[in-house]
């Protein structure tokens, strides 16, 4: 296309159908088989709507009833925000400075030259690059990839601090839906197991209801099949069915808000305005946020990926997650308050035939999300494998059948293994936020910057980008402390015990429900 006779409009349209057949904008299956705009937000929201909801009432205890509503509703519309921009973030990044020329600077900047020229053009010409895209972890990210002339963010932390710099960036994006895989399964274990119990009348030591069996059974029968799948195109009648699972979770959520609320004595600190608890909170709501992860796979598996159509879609999907993660968050509370456990579940009777089938259910949910996290694992893994110049592209086509076995036998085999260690689902959700999602939004993109940008640290502009990367470093280590510390003081996890109202409730019932 001669970029000096055509239009802005018909140059942004060239742009989105060249980089719709962008490797990293479609996974394998997404070739063969595109999914609709509401098959594709099924699997968005279900992407978004895992373990971490179950944890967001917690969250609310620990940082404060007005500091927690804060803390939530802000980080939803980050995430509204940030994942309103993966609407060019999918493509190349090449594109998105195009897409900017395009805008600010049609007429004076062609297309066809390099991007050593485009690079130089943008700075030269001092285009305000936060009059387009208001986050500026975003923002830093995409001004380092310009001055190192690299079009992805593992490119921009090769550049930055050469193979280690790539490799601990592999690794964060491997780490966190690995972890996320662990959380469902522990997950898996403490609800399925109370129910197990209480219904069959074995003693809660008996080999048959012991938590590693339960995890293993429900592995094999359910997420080590629906995991083999090639990809996210054909996932989203099971992602419906997760959410219609969630919808009736969250029903029973709300009935037993009124009906075992009164028998819940309220904590003294109940409705506390702000808690001293904010760093575990920050690490709960960023974990149940994250969604950046999957945002390729689902991207390349849309039909017809265009701007217009991934802009729609996020706006409905964030919007609705952001909608579901609010809800268990209030509803939760309201309920326990500052009795309120890591996981919401283990505050109901045992007995509660309602919660007990919430409960069932909300496994069903996890169980038929967990695959979506191997899915994003799977593909990371394999492509990683193939070296930081593979093409993802190639490396999809060279990998048969038999690799992609292998490689979902072992991520599934080894959460499996590794959930056994705990019972505790705070723990889980406070260490991938802290150790995961915290920098991969926050500390990586600015310390990129920091480094890239050639003017000194000491200037203004670079001051911004120096107090994020100090808040996520800050969070995140001071996360890492109150996990150990909560580790040894088990504060957060019941681990099974009946709650001590429990009792009071079950009196007062005669038909339970």
């Amino acid at each position: 296309m001669d970029a000096s006779n055509a239009t802005c409009e018909e140059e942004r349209r060239h742009i989105l159908s060249v980089e719709s057949q962008h490797p990293h904008a479609k996974d394998e299956e997404g070739k063969k088989e595109g999914s609709s705009l509401p098959a594709a937000s099924f699997n968005y929201v279900n992407s978004i709507v895992g373990s971490g909801i179950i944890g967001m009432a917690f969250a609310l205890n620990q940082a404060g009833i007005l500091l927690g509503l804060i803390l939530i509703i802000g980080l939803g519309m980050v995430t509204y925000i940030e994942a309103t921009l993966h609407k060019i973030y999918p493509l190349s990044l090449e594109a998105v400075f195009t897409f900017w020329i395009l805008e600010n600077e049609c007429a004076n900047v062609p297309l066809a030259v390099s991007r050593t020229e485009k690079k130089h053009a943008l700075l030269k010409q001092n285009i305000s690059i936060h009059s387009k895209v208001t986050d500026y972890s975003l923002i830093i990210l995409i001004r380092s990839s310009l001055i190192s002339g690299t079009n992805s963010y593992q490119g921009v932390m090769k550049a930055a601090f050469g193979k280690v710099g790539y490799s601990v960036l592999s690794l964060l994006q491997f780490i966190y839906p690995f972890i996320a895989m662990i959380s469902y399964n522990v997950i898996v274990g403490d609800t399925v197991t109370k129910v197990l119990t209480y219904y069959t009348g074995l003693e809660s030591g008996s080999v048959w209801v012991r938590r590693e069996l339960v995890i293993t059974i429900m592995t094999l029968c359910l997420s080590l099949p629906l995991s083999l799948c090639d990809g996210m195109a054909k996932f989203a009648r099971v992602s419906f069915i997760s959410l219609v699972v969630t919808a009736f979770v969250l029903l029973a959520i709300i009935i037993r808000l009124f009906t075992l609320g009164p028998f819940v004595p309220q904590s003294n600190d109940a409705w506390v305005l702000a808690k001293p608890g904010i760093t575990q909170a920050v690490a709960i709501a960023s974990f149940a946020y994250m969604c950046h992860h999957s945002t390729f796979l689902l991207y390349g598996s849309l039909k017809q990926p265009t701007e217009a159509r991934w802009a729609r879609l996020t706006h409905v999907s964030v919007f609705t997650s952001a909608l579901i993660e609010i809800f268990f968050a209030l509803f939760g509370y309201a309920t326990f308050t500052g009795f309120v456990q890591g996981d919401l579940l283990e505050n109901y009777c045992h007995g509660d035939h309602l919660m007990n089938a919430a409960r069932i259910m909300f496994c069903v949910t996890i169980l038929l999300t967990s695959p979506i996290e191997c899915f994003v694992a799977r593909d990371l893994l394999m492509n990683t494998l193939s070296g930081p110049n593979g093409n993802c592209e190639e490396s999809t086509t060279k990998t048969n059948f038999l690799s992609k076995i292998i490689v979902t036998f072992s991520l599934v085999t080894a959460t499996c293994l590794i959930s056994f260690s705990t019972d505790c689902l705070s723990i889980v959700l406070e260490f991938n936020g802290v150790f995961a999602a915290i920098p991969l939004a926050y500390v990586l993109p600015a310390l990129c910057y920091i480094r890239l940008e050639p003017s000194s640290w000491k200037t203004w502009h670079k001051l911004p980008a120096i107090m994020m990367a100090f808040f996520g470093i800050l969070m995140s280590f001071s996360g890492l402390i109150m996990i150990f510390v909560n580790w040894g003081m088990n504060s957060s996890c019941s681990h099974g015990a009946e709650m001590s109202y429990c009792p009071l409730w079950v009196n007062a019932t005669q038909t339970k429900f």
